[in-house]
């Protein structure tokens, strides 16, 4: 069985969350609609491996299930659709993206390293990038991933 490697993160229209507080979504809903939508993927017999938060933000756990033929599963994209899109962005766009404490770490030792000081209170990529740069920041963040979190499937994003 071959595995595809996916994000949480989907479209969505906040309005119809119905979620947390006004149309704010919480970890704790965020992390129920996980909960959700891996139960309907186990309900349906479709594998998933729950990869954890994302580390270079923690504003979407990482999932990996089921291919077919090199694209995920209908089974799998019904079950994201109906339970995991309606909170996946209003989750991204609410929370504050901080940086894994290890990977954090990983990245300090590795801008020092190039010369580059970078403020104690920076604990996100935003801030990674503007006190080192693009090119410098990427690089250690890459390198931390590939170190720390060999088997995940985070990416650098913009956050």
């Amino acid at each position: 069985m071959r595995l595809l490697r996916l994000g949480a993160v989907a479209g969505l229209l906040l309005g119809s969350t119905g979620c947390g507080d006004g149309g704010r979504v919480s970890e704790a809903d965020y992390l129920e609609a996980v909960d959700e939508f891996t139960d309907c993927l186990a309900d349906h017999d479709v594998q998933v491996i729950n990869h954890g938060w994302d580390p270079v933000n923690r504003l979407s756990v990482s999932f990996s299930y089921a291919a077919e033929n090199g694209e995920p599963s209908q089974q799998g994209l019904a079950c994201e659709e109906k339970h995991l899109t309606p909170v996946s962005m209003a989750y991204a766009d609410q929370a504050t993206a901080v940086m894994a404490e290890d990977l954090r770490a990983y990245v300090r030792v590795c801008l020092a390293g190039r010369q580059v000081a970078v403020p104690a209170k920076v604990t996100g990529l935003a801030g990674f990038v503007a006190a080192a740069g693009e090119e410098a920041a990427s690089s250690c963040v890459s390198a931390g991933l590939a170190t720390l979190y060999p088997d995940s499937p985070a990416v650098l994003g913009s956050r």
